[in-house]
């Protein structure tokens, strides 16, 4: 079950994000808006709410149910702002791609099932092949299921996480570069956009025909 709460993370950001996304691109409010504003104001509007909610996860949630708290404050810190940052870059680039709010929870929630699996939470990441254990490393969960893991049932402290926190912000990287060429090319209005059908009730697309 902790496996799962880092998953739900991750899932619930990518879907929210790219539902606000897809509502941008539906009433066209990406024109005309700086990137790298837009970037840090997102990261700091979701980066606080969920800061919030991974604070009540792993302090509240965790002793009521009983999970396993041996890892320090300080060692789930460590781990917890890279990972919530690196998914929120990556919602951030997903979201340009979505015309449509609706998209992005289908998007989602077909690829929650696969992800958990990547992140090594039901089978060891050694039973997959090679290729697939490969692209589960680009997926931030993997990552901090796996550091997670080892601090809060292990006791595992920042050195024993490190290669996984470095990952971490590998991704942060990566994900902050692609967010911000995603956004750069939807605010240039090179991308393609929604038909102005779309913007409209199904009951009047027939009137404009």
């Amino acid at each position: 079950m902790p496996a799962i709460l880092v998953v739900i993370l991750q899932q619930t950001l990518l879907m929210g994000i790219g539902v606000v996304g897809g509502i941008w691109s539906r009433r066209r409010l990406y024109k005309g808006k700086s990137v790298m504003q837009t970037i840090v104001s997102k990261a700091i509007v979701y980066g606080a709410i969920y800061a919030v909610i991974a604070a009540y996860i792993l302090t509240i949630h965790y002793r009521i149910f009983g999970y396993p708290t041996n890892g320090t404050i300080w060692t789930c810190i460590a781990i917890i702002f890279p990972y919530i940052l690196s998914v929120i870059l990556l919602a951030i680039t997903l979201s340009t791609l979505y015309n449509r709010p609706e998209t992005a929870i289908i998007c989602t929630l077909w690829t929650s099932i696969p992800i958990l699996l990547l992140s090594g939470a039901s089978l060891p990441p050694e039973a997959f092949p090679h290729w697939m254990h490969t692209i589960g490393k680009i997926i931030p969960s993997s990552s901090a299921v796996t550091a997670f893991i080892r601090a809060q049932s292990m006791g595992a402290d920042i050195s024993d996480v490190g290669v996984e926190v470095i990952r971490l912000w590998a991704l942060v990287a990566i994900y902050g570069t692609t967010a911000y060429l995603a956004l750069k090319k939807r605010m240039s209005g090179r991308t393609t956009k929604s038909r102005t059908s779309n913007l409209l009730p199904y009951d009047n697309r027939h009137t404009l025909l």
